[in-house]
């Protein structure tokens, strides 16, 4: 406020004399002066529609509001002050073009528009109108060198392009608006004190061309960044307050070489070891009022290095000491404080009845278990402030079993479930629980029992399932009689449980013996015995194993062709054997021998001989030659076989010769191999004499030597006759 007194008192001593001249100096004015719109013949009321404006108008003239007002009278104003005054409308000011200084402050003015045409405005103060957001009406006044906007209510105004222009001016407060954006300030080289404190302002960098301001307040914001104001070599005020700078923040000074006076109170600022080894020596006040510094030797430091600092303020400190966690009902800390002359600086009050003894604050009995304990300090008023220390009590340690079976109709009581449970806590805490009111020890369920512990703090809590159950039996067991496996199957002992669906009680458990008496690896049945064990016995039951061979396709061979004489006579089993057709001892030889082949007929006869097993067929071909009979051969002279030969005759010819030959037993085979052993065959014999084969040339010859004897003995007798 001091700073805007002081402005108002300069403007004032440079318009007065204007003021007192003006009256006579009318006649000139008025010849120099003439609005061609001026409404001759009205009243100060009617130029003024707000009436504390037009009294104070009317009273500067020296005149009532009911007076008609002359433009003369207007033109002789340049200097109106009506702070303070009630004024909500300023319409009429428009008529007063020789004004040079206006001051509304904290009035109720919301529109500047009477105010676009008065050039010859240097100084306006509108300070405190809360509810004026247009700014377009200033944009003309290019003579203005203070314009104040601001005040601790400030206005509504958002938007400051229409300032961009202004560029006479030095003196700028926008402090308590809505401003977001200062962009349209980077032009106004010429100004020296800018006051943009408690807006919404996160960035500074366009005010870097600023580098004639002198003063500087940013307060109040949400600035992230001093590095802009590097260039404001001028610079010798700068009021940076509750924008939550911290530590790092301070290193902007070193850059501010005529910087002496920084304030930079309620920020988050712990430590002022930058004053060690800060280069500027230009520093005469530094405020850090509502930081949480506890250490202000620094300062000391830097006026024994500079000799140029003599007033600091870092009062009402606030520090927060990290959180103590105990189950306890006492707390000690290390007093940490030091004065700048680098003595530990004693507790002044401390809450809670607590102690000091140096170094250490400390509270032997928190019995109301507050949630923090405090102290305060003061050195000579200029390091003061409050040392908290909060405090989270702990609940107690409780551990304990989550669940238990009982037996229905077993005598529990609340102790003995607690050691059931193996329930435990801290040595000052107290276990409780609500079993007795929750379970019905005659009634089989499940039950869930709240368990908890307390301490004089807090408490800690949890849930234990009770199951109430019957009384126990032996446990039975159910499981398929019987299961077949291939051999070479890998079974585990978990999987034979589930291939035979074995299954048993909740509270029981199955095991076998199947990993002991089953191979897998070798055919054969094996019994497994089941059992199953609970808590009152087991029980068991049995479980056949059969191993069995890997059923495979049958083989069959046989020779792929044979040859029959035409008219011969072949069953289907000395086919088998012609052929020697051989399969499996377990499979069967079919074939459709006896369908196809016609041995009346000389022909090629195409026979599928079939092997038959439990697991499939397998088929071969024979091919089956049925060739006409064969021309008889002469034995005596073979190369001319169309000749009979007559063979020697016998000693007596008249001996009958026997066509027919005995002939020893023939006998034919049908083969069959077992799959799993080496192959053996079965020869099956048929006893008898045998007929001549078809083609057999014997007979032949034993009939034309009958002939030849019959006609040599015919003709031996005829001679004789």
């Amino acid at each position: 406020m001091l700073k805007k007194i002081s402005l108002i008192m300069l403007s004032f001593s440079l318009c007065m004399p204007s003021v007192i001249a003006s009256a006579e100096e009318k006649t000139k004015t008025q010849i120099m002066v003439k609005a061609e719109n001026f409404p001759e013949g009205k009243t100060y009321a009617e130029i003024f529609p707000d009436q504390n404006l037009a009294k104070r108008i009317a009273v500067l003239s020296g005149k009532q509001p009911t007076d008609i007002v002359t433009k003369t009278d207007l033109d002789s104003i340049k200097v109106l002050q009506c702070d303070s005054s009630g004024i909500s409308d300023i319409a009429g000011l428009e008529y007063m073009e020789n004004l040079t200084t206006i001051d509304f402050t904290y009035c109720s003015v919301t529109d500047l528009s009477p105010l676009a045409n008065l050039t010859n405005l240097i100084y306006v103060d509108f300070d405190g109108n809360n509810n004026i957001v247009d700014l377009e009406p200033l944009k003309g006044l290019i003579n203005l060198e203070t314009l104040n906007l601001g005040a601790f209510d400030g206005n509504s105004i958002v938007d400051i392009s229409p300032l961009a222009n202004l560029t006479k001016l030095k003196r700028l407060d926008l402090e308590g608006n809505n401003i977001v954006d200062v962009t349209p300030l980077k032009g106004l080289t010429n100004l020296e004190n800018l006051d943009i404190y408690n807006n919404e302002i996160s960035d500074i960098c366009a005010l870097n061309s600023l580098t004639n301001l002198t003063s500087l307040f940013l307060g109040a914001n949400t600035i992230e960044d001093l590095t802009s104001l590097n260039s404001m070599q001028k610079l010798t005020t700068l009021e940076a307050r509750s924008n939550h700078f911290v530590k790092k923040d301070l290193e902007i000074i070193n850059s501010l070489s005529s910087l002496r006076s920084l304030e930079m109170g309620d920020n988050d600022i712990t430590d002022l070891s930058f004053f060690n080894t800060c280069t500027s020596t230009s520093l005469k006040y530094v405020y850090f009022a509502g930081n949480h510094i506890s250490d202000i030797r620094p300062l000391m430091t830097y006026r024994n290095a500079h000799r140029n600092l003599s007033t600091y303020d870092v009062t009402k400190q606030v520090i927060t000491l990290p959180t103590i966690e105990t189950k306890e009902n006492a707390v000690t800390v290390e007093n940490k404080l030091f004065d700048i002359n680098g003595d530990l600086l004693a507790p002044k009050q401390i809450d809670n009845k607590g102690t000091y003894t140096a170094p250490n604050v400390t509270w032997d009995d928190l019995t109301a278990d507050p949630m923090k304990v405090s102290y305060t300090f003061n050195n000579s008023g200029k390091f003061s402030g409050t040392v908290n220390q909060p405090i989270d009590y702990l609940a107690p340690e409780l551990t304990f079993d989550s669940e238990i079976t009982y037996t229905v109709n077993t005598l529990k009581d609340e102790a003995t479930f607690l050691s059931d449970v193996s329930a435990d806590t801290d040595a000052n805490a107290e276990i409780n629980s609500n079993f007795e009111s929750k379970v019905r020890m005659n009634t089989v369920g499940d039950y869930r029992v709240s368990i908890w512990s307390s301490n004089k703090h807090k408490e800690s809590q949890g849930i234990i399932t009770v199951h109430v159950v019957a009384a126990p039996t032996l446990p039975f067991i159910t499981a398929d009689s019987e299961i077949t496996y291939d051999k070479g199957t890998v079974k585990n002992e978990a999987e034979f449980f589930n291939d035979v669906s074995a299954t048993t009680e909740r509270d029981a458990t199955i095991t076998s013996n199947f990993d002991q008496v089953v191979d897998l690896d070798i055919p054969g049945d094996y019994e497994v015995t089941l059992t199953s064990t609970n808590a009152v016995g087991a029980v068991t039951t049995k479980v056949i194993v059969h191993v069995v061979a890997v059923p495979v396709l049958p083989t069959i061979t046989a020779s792929p062709e044979v040859t029959y004489d035409k008219g011969i006579a072949k069953n289907e089993a000395e086919f088998f054997n012609d052929v020697s057709a051989t399969t499996e001892r377990d499979a069967t030889i079919t074939s459709d021998f006896n369908q196809v082949v016609d041995l009346a007929v000389a022909d090629d006869y195409e026979v599928i001989l079939t092997s038959t097993n439990a697991t499939g067929s397998v088929s071969t071909k024979v091919i089956v030659h049925v060739v006409e009979n064969i021309t008889p051969v002469n034995p005596l002279n073979p190369k001319k076989s169309d000749t009979p030969v007559i063979p020697n005759l016998p000693d007596n010819p008249l001996k009958p010769v026997n066509p027919v030959e005995s002939k020893s037993n023939v006998a034919y085979t049908i083969n069959s191999t077992d799959s799993k052993a080496s192959r053996e065959k079965s020869t099956t014999q048929i006893s008898g004499n045998s007929l001549p084969k078809t083609g057999d040339s014997k007979l032949y010859w034993v009939l034309i030597g009958l002939m030849f004897v019959g006609t040599a003995s015919f003709s031996w007798n005829k001679k004789r006759i």
